[in-house]
């Protein structure tokens, strides 16, 4: 037997989803009045949660929202006295360059963006996250030659911080903003970034 003592049905819940290179989210919500997605979250899952769960088939990549409704159906979190959770602060891992700055993200080529080059609108959407540290360093070093991810690899390090920045009509944080990075004393003393 379902624990959904309100009768809550999957034409009342949307689902979010999120991905990002090594990042996965996805996330059942309560609707609002409007029909959008509301303030009150039934179920999510991240990362290594996400390909796991997909993996043993309970959560379906061509159809996350019946999938996850399902799911959160048999972990009786419609119930909300069983949504009650601590809420875990979500980290990411970014990419410093000792000159250049924070990578902030990319654009075809690769061509890099970073703190250093960026304009106000690129420094606003914070720092790209990964996973881990290793994912970090080797996203930028992939596609290089070897002599010059060597090189790069010296003047490359990886910190690990909460993510603070939602993306574009998201309601959760994806990413990390470069004022947490500065107040952390990561970014090189000689960059000429706007005042943050």
């Amino acid at each position: 037997m379902i624990d959904n003592p309100n009768g809550i049905t999957i034409d009342d819940t949307v689902v979010a989803t999120w991905f990002e290179r090594d990042r996965a989210h996805v996330a059942l919500w309560m609707k609002d009045a409007d029909g959008g997605q509301g303030q009150d979250l039934i179920a999510d899952w991240w990362d290594e949660d996400v390909a796991s769960l997909s993996l043993d088939g309970l959560l379906d990549p061509r159809d996350w929202h019946s999938s996850a409704f399902e799911y959160a159906a048999s972990l009786g979190r419609l119930n909300p006295a069983n949504r009650v959770e601590v809420e875990r602060v979500r980290t990411g891992w970014v990419l410093v360059h000792e000159e250049e700055g924070v990578l902030l993200g990319w654009d075809r080529g690769p061509s890099y963006i970073w703190s250093e080059g960026a304009n106000s609108d690129q420094i606003a959407r914070g720092a790209t996250v990964f996973g881990d540290e290793e994912h970090a360093i080797n996203f930028v070093l992939e596609d290089m030659p070897e002599d010059e991810a060597e090189e790069m690899r010296d003047k490359l390090s990886a910190c690990e911080f909460p993510l603070d920045v939602p993306a574009a009509g998201q309601n959760w944080p994806s990413r990390v903003s470069l004022s947490s990075i500065e107040a952390a004393g990561l970014l090189p003393e000689t960059l000429g970034r706007p005042v943050l």
